[in-house]
């Protein structure tokens, strides 16, 4: 393989480890705690938002 595909293939691989890592350290436990703080008015806000990009 030439090396600038194998420097795009780790570099996608790092990605791919950092968006997983996101999710779960700080993401599932951030929702956790709104949603114990804010009960039914968080879920509602929830349901109108996307996680990664924001407002519909």
């Amino acid at each position: 393989m030439p090396k600038s595909l194998m420097n795009m293939l780790w570099a996608l691989a790092a990605l791919l480890a950092s968006l997983i890592a996101c999710h779960y350290i700080l993401i599932v436990p951030e929702e956790r705690y709104l949603a114990a703080k804010f009960g039914e008015e968080y879920a509602a806000y929830a349901t109108t938002v996307r996680r990664w990009l924001g407002r519909r």
